[in-house]
This record gives structure tokens, sequence and C-alpha cells, in this order.
């Protein structure tokens, strides 16, 4: 009895981590969604639950069984044990998206305003070397009117 326990244990953590790649898997590109999916996969399936108070069930079988089909059994450890895993697993995910979502706000929030004051620095060192362009340009302008008078004088 104690061997076939064991043996139901591990075919149902084998099986129970292969339907959870098979769920993941198909939203790879989605995260959040695939951390959520797998990680209330992971929880409701492989976490062990005292059953008849003499073996370890996983949770959703020991709710189930104990909710629908033993009217006099007490559930209430199976169901806070559901309702405190699930609400922390979504609050995590929430969380770590929340980070995320924050850090892509921040990095693109700094890079526009790096981009902003290159953008400035740049064009002011246009504009600067524009004005001696022009500068020079006037300059020469008026050195070739002077000249210009000067022979005109002469």
């Amino acid at each position: 009895m104690e061997t076939a326990y064991w043996v139901a244990w591990i075919v149902l953590y084998a099986f129970g981590i292969g339907l959870i790649a098979l769920c993941v898997y198909p939203l790879r590109r989605r995260f959040y969604l695939a951390f959520f999916l797998g990680a209330m996969g992971v929880f409701w399936m492989l976490v062990p639950i005292p059953f008849n108070e003499v073996y370890l069930a996983p949770l959703f079988v020991t709710l189930i069984f104990q909710v629908f089909l033993d009217p006099e059994a007490n559930y209430a450890l199976s169901a806070t044990a559901a309702t405190i895993g699930s609400f922390t697993i979504l609050a995590a995910t929430l969380l770590l998206y929340g980070f995320n979502l924050g850090y892509r706000h921040m990095s693109e929030f700094v890079h526009r305003r790096i981009r902003t004051v290159r953008k400035y620095q740049t064009s002011s060192g246009r504009d600067a070397e524009e004005n001696v362009i022009e500068n020079d340009a006037c300059d020469a302008q008026e050195a070739a009117i002077a000249i210009e008078t000067t022979n005109e004088r002469t």
C-alpha cells in the first residue's frame, strides 16, 4: 500500500508537470498569463493537503471530494489553503506585471528625456555653427563692400 501511494504521487507529479507545460507552452509570448496559469496549475495539482488524516492528496482532489462527495467532511483547511494560495498567486502576478509596466514607463520616459537633451544639444551646436557661418558670410560681404567702396573712392 505504501509503495502504491508513492508511485501514485510520482505519476501525478510527472503528468501534472507535463500537463502544465502543455498549457503554458502555447502562451509563451504572453508571459504573465503563462506565469499565472502555470503557478495556479502547480498550486492546485501538486500541493499536497491532508486527506482523511492519514494520507496526502492534491489540493483539487481533496477539495472536490470534501465539498461535493462527502457532505459530513470539514473542508475548512482545503478551502482556506485554496483561497489563500490562489489570491497569493494572483497578487504576485499582478505585482510582477505592475513592476514591469512601471519599469517600462520609467525607461521610456528617461530615454525620451535623453533624446530631447541630445536633440537640443545637437540643434544648439548646429545653430551655433550656422551663426558662425552666417557671421563669417556677413563679415565677408561687409569686407567686400568696404573694398568696393574704397576702390570707388580712389
